[in-house]
């Protein structure tokens, strides 16, 4: 748990700019306090970067960071490899469907879902 908040996952993405490259895991479990503003700069900061491996787990995602994580998604899922979502309750079914949508014809091969209280929805 870092206590990411909005400021600090602006600094954040302009590291990650620099590392993109060579950067295959990336680990933001328990950071519930990132706002969708800070999760779009942040996953963009690595956009056409070499990352395969994203934990979103126990970040308290809803539908708008949901949709801003989705956005992100969309331009990794060439090289995204695994993602782990779990302990995140609150996504709605149209949040998953947008995230899962986001990365279809991509390279995931692994997707974790527990304790994130899914339902036939």
């Amino acid at each position: 748990d870092c206590s990411l908040n909005e400021e600090k996952g602006e600094a954040i993405a302009a590291g990650l700019r620099e590392l993109k490259g060579s950067l295959k895991k990336l680990d933001f479990s328990y950071n519930s306090d990132l706002t969708a503003l800070a999760w779009k700069g942040v996953l963009g900061s690595v956009q056409g970067g070499a990352v395969e491996d994203i934990s979103f787990s126990d970040c308290s995602l809803n539908e708008e960071k949901g949709e801003a994580i989705a956005a992100g998604l969309r331009e990794l899922k060439g090289s995204l490899k695994k993602l782990d979502f779990s302990y995140n309750s609150d996504l709605t079914a149209l949040a998953w469907k947008g995230v899962l949508g986001s990365v279809q014809g991509g390279a995931v091969e692994d997707i974790s879902f527990s304790d994130c209280s899914l339902n036939e929805e």
